[in-house]
């Protein structure tokens, strides 16, 4: 993208516009690195390919927004309303998304490395090929995500979690329950095997 089309929006100030109120707009590409968006109308905005590393967008609302091949690194996200968003091939790593409600959200192939999710709503959610590895999953709600064994197995903890059968992980005792509903995953398909 060349730097003509780039927009740094921190430097945004005075012109009678609430600067926190995005939504709806059109930001493809936009540099918003570091910016303080706490609290921001980003609903239905296009940040396709946008560069948000370490934005501070706690409580921020980007219900239904395009995240496509966005930047959100190191970026806090803390009870962020993604509601339905579209963050296919984003780059989630290192994020802290604490209690964020990402029920619905499109996020194949996107990166959630080291990321914190405690506490997400992961419900009906599409993440295949979506990579958790190191990631925290602790008290996530995953009822209906689209995700593989080996992509959770990869996470760093699911202490709590409700997993995408409904099954429950126990805060002391998620590992065993772990193991034990992996072992009944195999069972299953084994079955489906043999019937096919």
């Amino acid at each position: 993208m060349n730097s003509s089309r780039r927009r740094d929006l921190r430097s945004r100030s005075g012109r009678g516009e609430d600067s926190k109120d995005l939504g709806g707009r059109d930001l493809t590409g936009a540099s918003l690195r570091a910016a303080a968006l706490k609290e921001a109308n980003l609903s239905e905005a296009t940040l396709v390919e946008a560069d948000l590393r370490e934005a501070n967008l706690d409580g921020a609302n980007l219900y239904e927004a395009n995240l496509q091949k966005a930047s959100l690194r190191w970026a806090n996200l803390r009870w962020a309303n993604l509601y339905g968003a579209r963050l296919v091939q984003a780059d989630l790593r290192e994020t802290n998304m604490l209690g964020a409600d990402l029920h619905g959200a499109d996020m194949r192939r996107a990166a959630f490395t080291h990321a914190d999710l405690t506490g997400v709503d992961l419900g009906d959610c599409d993440a295949r090929g979506a990579d958790f590895r190191k990631a925290v999953l602790d008290r996530a709600y995953m009822v209906g995500l689209k995700v593989t064994v080996r992509q959770l197995a990869r996470a760093e903890s699911l202490a709590g979690a409700i997993l995408p059968d409904g099954a429950e992980m126990g805060e002391g005792t998620w590992r065993e329950d772990w193991k034990a509903w992996c072992l009944e995953q195999a069972r299953r398909r084994a079955k489906r095997s043999k019937s096919n």
